[in-house]
C-alpha cells in the first residue's frame, strides 16, 4: 500500500491516518486511494508552505483550481475532497482547534445527462404479463423481472437477495443494505404469493 507523504508533520502521522480509514471500515484500495488523494493534496500544501493546521477554504478552493485547471474532472476533483474530508476529520483528532475547511465542499456538474430509451411502467408491465413460463428457470425469470417492474429493486440488490430476505406469511420482502444503500422492507403484491411460494 502506497505511504501517505505528511509534509511538515512527521512520517508516523501518514500511518496513523492509514490506520484510521482501515478502522473506519473501508477496503484497502479505497484507503489506497484516500492516501494517494491526500498525499497529492499535502505535497501541493507543501509547494504553497502552507501548514495542515493553517489550510483555509481559500487555500483549498486554490488547490481546486489547479486540478481542474490540470484536467481533472468535477467527478475526480470531488473524489478527492472526499479525501480531503477524512484526512482533517482525522486531524481533528490530533489537534482539537483545527477546523475542517473541506467540511461541506462539493463541486456541481454544470452539465446534467438525461436518461434516454425509459421504457413506460405499461410496456414494463405488458413485457411482464407477456414472459412465458415453462420450466423452473423461466419461473425464477419472470420473478426477478417482477422484483425489477414492480419493486424498483435494482440489480446490485438483486445479486445480495437470499431466500431468507423472502417473508411470504409477512407478505414482505427485505433488500439487504449495502455501501451504497440501506436495507429496506418491501410488501410484494399478493396476486403473485404463489408465484414466490413455488420458486421459494
Amino acid at each position: 500500500m502506497q505511504q501517505l507523504k505528511v509534509p511538515s508533520c512527521g512520517g508516523d502521522l501518514g500511518e496513523a491516518f492509514e490506520t484510521y480509514l482501515q478502522e473506519k471500515g473501508f477496503a484497502k484500495a479505497t484507503v489506497y486511494q484516500h492516501c494517494r488523494y491526500c498525499g497529492q493534496f499535502l505535497e501541493w500544501l507543501e509547494t504553497q508552505q502552507i501548514n495542515p493546521s493553517d489550510c483555509s477554504y481559500n487555500d483549498l478552493l486554490s488547490w481546486v483550481d489547479r486540478l481542474k485547471q490540470s484536467g481533472d474532472s468535477i467527478k475526480l476533483v470531488n473524489r478527492k475532497l472526499l479525501s480531503v474530508r477524512h484526512w482533517f476529520s482525522f486531524f481533528q483528532l490530533k489537534n482539537k482547534e483545527a477546523a475542517n475547511p473541506a467540511a461541506g465542499l462539493y463541486l456541481k456538474s454544470s452539465r446534467k445527462r438525461l436518461v434516454s430509451g425509459i421504457i413506460s411502467f405499461d410496456r414494463l408491465e405488458k413485457l411482464y404479463q407477456s414472459y412465458p413460463v415453462t420450466d423452473d428457470r423461466e419461473l425464477r425469470n419472470k420473478v426477478v423481472l417482477s422484483l425489477l417492474v414492480y419493486q424498483g429493486v435494482t440489480t446490485d440488490e438483486l445479486h445480495h437477495l437470499e431466500t431468507g430476505h423472502v417473508k411470504l406469511r409477512e407478505g414482505k420482502l427485505k433488500i439487504p443494505g449495502s455501501k451504497r444503500s440501506n436495507c429496506r422492507i418491501l410488501p410484494y403484491r399478493r396476486s403473485r404469493f404463489w408465484t414466490y411460494r413455488n420458486i421459494f
